[in-house]
């Protein structure tokens, strides 16, 4: 039988000979791969989130740069922007253990804020400005009829015109923000003025050690009522000391709004308390409502008005 021999071509001969050949140094090909990946480098957080300071305070936010096997990086830039406030520095290198720090200084304002740190991923720290730090409250929200000592006074000067001035105090258990609230009547004649007083019994001691007073915020949620008259209503928190009546040197304030609002008075310092002494050397302090209606032509004149959400809060040094 006659056998036929095919010649392959050259190129391809040699193909099959490097496809079909015995494999040299296989292992050696293999653990000379490429270098190492640093792409899985991150940054977490590290200390100085979700922190609450005053107006005006600063966080000093940490971050750690590290590999993704845990491996701190020294030497790495953090780059931080701050949403509000400012932040010192904008740039800062990581350690020996891979952290970088800043300060991050907060605005005035009350409110939630965040500051970014960024070095191959953004993380976020979280901060707030309180009106002041652990605060001693005083409050009430008059879900229930809480007796308090109610008083008025008269006329600060000049004759009484007419019948007696007269007024009321009503609790309502609804119609409030919500829920419950006082109702106030004061039926004046001119030139007539009325002041009526709520106040709370319980003591505030400045002289115990950390009661010292640095400042003082009231809110009040307040209302005018129908039948609504041309007198004005005006509001304001006072203190009690040693059986006399304080109101802040800012006075008094009007409101007329015929529905719920917030009535404020912010950062009420002891120096606005003239004659009164909220020092350590004072004595025991009680907080209360007050309430004036003044009535200048006309009469007898009739306003109704409302409370709720008593709140004082003594921010203390």
């Amino acid at each position: 039988m006659r056998r036929t021999h095919l010649s392959l071509p050259q190129g391809i001969a040699l193909a099959l000979t490097l496809v079909s050949g015995p494999c040299t140094n296989c292992g050696a090909e293999d653990s000379s791969g490429p270098p190492p990946d640093t792409s899985g480098e991150s940054l977490v957080i590290v200390s100085g989130d979700d922190q609450t300071v005053g107006p005006g305070g600063a966080i000093t936010p940490a971050a750690r740069a590290s590999h993704a096997g845990g491996t701190p990086t020294p030497g790495a830039s953090i780059n931080w922007t701050a949403e509000s406030g400012t932040v010192s520095p904008r740039y800062s290198v990581t350690d020996a253990n891979g952290i970088g720090t800043t300060v991050w200084t907060l605005p005035s304002g009350l409110g939630s804020y965040r500051v970014f740190a960024l070095y191959h991923n953004e993380v976020q720290f979280r901060g707030s400005v309180a009106g002041c730090l652990n605060p001693y409250v005083i409050g009430d929200d008059f879900s229930t009829d809480v007796a308090g000592r109610w008083t008025s006074s008269g006329p600060g000067a000049g004759p009484v015109v007419g019948p007696p001035t007269i007024w009321s105090a009503t609790y309502l258990a609804g119609s409030g923000n919500p829920g419950g609230y006082w109702r106030f009547q004061h039926v004046a004649h001119p030139p007539m003025g009325l002041t009526v007083y709520h106040r709370f019994d319980v003591d505030y001691d400045p002289a115990l050690p950390g009661n010292e007073i640095d400042h003082i915020n009231y809110t009040e949620d307040q209302i005018y009522l129908a039948p609504y008259s041309g007198s004005d209503v005006r509001w304001s928190l006072f203190l009690e000391q040693g059986g006399t009546r304080f109101a802040p040197s800012s006075g008094v304030r009007l409101f007329g709004n015929a529905a719920w609002a917030k009535g404020l008075q912010t950062n009420l310092t002891p120096a606005q308390f003239p004659g009164a002494n909220l020092g350590p050397g004072g004595g025991k302090i009680r907080f209360g409502i007050m309430r004036e209606t003044l009535v200048s032509a006309g009469g007898p004149d009739t306003t109704n008005h409302g409370i709720d959400n008593f709140r004082v809060e003594v921010c203390r040094k």
